[in-house]
C-alpha cells in the first residue's frame, strides 16, 4: 500500500487555492511530528489513529456544508500521518496501514457524497426549468383561449348591432315602395343569423382546436419528461457501478 504522500496518491493532489478560514498551514505538520516522541510506540500509534478518525468524520460531515474546509481537514490528516510514519522504509506497519485505509475510505465517502450533491443540484434546477416550461405552456394556453373569447364575442357583437340596425330599417320603411326592399333586409338577417351562427360555431371550433392542440403538447411534454428520467436513472446506474 502506497504511502499518502506518494504523487500516485490522489489524496497528495489537494486543492491548495480554494477558499477557507482555517490558517494556511495546518499545524499538524512534519515539524511537530516530534510531539508523539515522549510517548510509547502503542499509544502513540493508538492516538493517531484517533485523530485520524477525527479528522477524516469531520471531514466528511464538512463536505455537504464546507468543502473547501473538509479538504483541508483530510489534507491535516494525511499530513499527520505522513509526519508520523516519516522513518518507514518500503514496508510500513500495520498502523500505517490502518491510517491509509481511514484516509482512502474517507475520500471514497468525500466523492460519493460530492457527486450526490452534484446530481441533487442538476435535479432541482431540472425540476425548475420543467415548472418554467409547464408554466409557460399554461400561459400560452389561457392566452390562445383568450383570444379565441374575445374574437368569438367580438363577432357576436358585430352580428347583433348589424341586426339591430337592419330592424331599426325595416321598421322605417312603411310605403309599399319599401316592401321590396324590407323583403331583401328579411333576407339579409336571415344571412347575417346564419353567418353569426357560422361565425361562432368556428370560433368555438378553433378554441376547441387550440385546447387539443395544447392537451397534445402537454402530453407529449410529460412523455418527454419520463424518458429523460428514465435515461438520466439509466445514467446514474452506470456511474455508480463504475464508482
Amino acid at each position: 500500500t502506497p504511502s499518502p504522500s506518494t504523487p500516485s496518491d490522489p489524496l497528495a493532489d489537494l486543492p491548495t487555492d480554494v477558499p477557507t478560514d482555517l490558517p494556511p498551514e495546518p499545524p499538524l505538520t512534519r515539524a511537530n511530528a516530534h510531539l508523539f516522541d515522549a510517548l510509547d510506540s502503542h499509544t502513540s500509534q493508538q492516538l493517531l489513529l484517533t485523530a485520524i478518525q477525527v479528522l477524516c468524520s469531520d471531514a466528511e460531515v464538512l463536505t455537504r456544508t464546507s468543502p473547501a474546509r473538509g479538504e483541508q481537514y483530510l489534507a491535516i490528516a494525511t499530513e499527520l500521518v505522513t509526519a508520523f510514519f516519516a522513518a518507514e522504509g518500503e514496508t510500513i506497519s500495520e498502523p500505517h496501514v490502518a491510517a491509509n485505509e481511514i484516509l482512502r475510505i474517507t475520500r471514497k465517502e468525500m466523492t460519493r457524497v460530492t457527486v450526490e450533491m452534484e446530481k441533487t443540484e442538476e435535479e432541482r434546477k431540472k425540476e425548475e426549468e420543467e415548472r418554467a416550461e409547464e408554466k409557460r405552456a399554461e400561459e400560452e394556453r389561457s392566452v390562445f383561449e383568450m383570444r379565441a373569447r374575445r374574437a368569438a364575442e367580438m363577432e357576436v357583437e358585430r352580428m347583433r348591432v348589424e341586426m339591430e340596425e337592419a330592424k331599426e330599417e325595416e321598421e322605417r320603411e312603411k310605403t309599399e315602395e319599401e316592401k321590396d326592399r324590407m323583403e331583401l333586409n328579411r333576407d339579409r338577417i336571415a344571412v347575417e343569423e346564419g353567418r353569426m351562427s357560422m361565425s361562432v360555431g368556428i370560433a368555438r371550433h378553433i378554441a376547441r382546436m387550440d385546447a387539443e392542440k395544447m392537451r397534445v403538447e402537454m402530453e407529449k411534454a410529460e412523455k418527454e419528461k419520463a424518458k429523460r428520467e428514465v435515461e438520466e436513472e439509466k445514467r446514474m446506474r452506470l456511474i455508480g457501478m463504475s464508482v
